[in-house]
């Protein structure tokens, strides 16, 4: 498990700095798209940020919208990236070939990694218009909560989350590998830690293998802080 990687749900995040090629979007069938459209997208996430200094966000699809946004984010333009990303979200357009959810989730984590939790949460509100699920929403508010320091409450909503669902290894090893990535390697070995102790109980030793590599790099990540 890489802690660079973000874990939600069934979503996964890479680092923004290494996009993975289909993040942000659907499996829409393009040929169902406009030529011009797809030429466009094409030409645009082939340019340089140089390039696509003057070019008129407006007047852009949604789709062209996420090609400017790789172009910015390629470019170390955190603050380009995000602003287009917010347009996007913003927009309502509902682009087929547009993943809503994963773009809004990719902001989330941004707040989150720069300590701009209340826009996090307010993010969570926009998210619900592409994704209502509750269990992913309750993990982000958890890692929401621990990352802003608010353990306590974050921990608290973890308990009433294991209420209502039970004990799952998975659901432990899935919110500690979330906070791993944002930083929070103390609670994450504690979570991890119980995370093994149910996969044991479980005798899944396949998940077991899984959490001691996890649980080795959230030490390693406590020893350096």
């Amino acid at each position: 498990m890489d802690p660079d990687d973000l874990i939600i749900g069934d979503i996964e995040f890479k680092d923004v700095d290494d996009p993975d090629e289909e993040l942000g979007y659907t499996d829409h069938d393009w040929s169902l798209l406009s030529e011009a459209e797809c030429d466009s997208h094409d030409r645009i996430i082939a340019a340089s940020a140089d390039d696509l200094a003057d070019i008129d966000e407006e007047a852009l699809t949604d789709l062209e919208r996420w090609a400017l946004a790789q172009v910015l984010a390629d470019s170390d333009d955190d603050e380009g990236f995000e602003r287009v990303c917010r347009r996007i979200i913003e927009s309502g357009n509902g682009h087929p070939a547009v993943d809503y959810a994963e773009i809004c989730l990719e902001l989330i984590q941004d707040c989150v990694l720069t300590g701009r939790f209340g826009e996090a949460e307010a993010l969570l509100s926009d998210l619900g218009r592409f994704d209502n699920d509750p269990g992913m929403h309750d993990q982000l508010r958890i890692v929401i909560d621990v990352a802003g320091g608010r353990r306590d409450e974050g921990l608290s909503r973890l308990q009433r989350v294991v209420d209502a669902n039970g004990d799952d290894p998975a659901l432990y090893a899935g919110l500690a590998e979330n906070l791993l990535a944002v930083g929070c390697a103390d609670t994450a070995v504690e979570l991890l830690e119980k995370a093994a102790e149910l996969a044991d109980m479980d005798n899944d030793k396949m998940l077991r293998v899984e959490i001691a590599a996890a649980l080795q790099v959230a030490r390693e990540l406590l020893a350096e802080e």
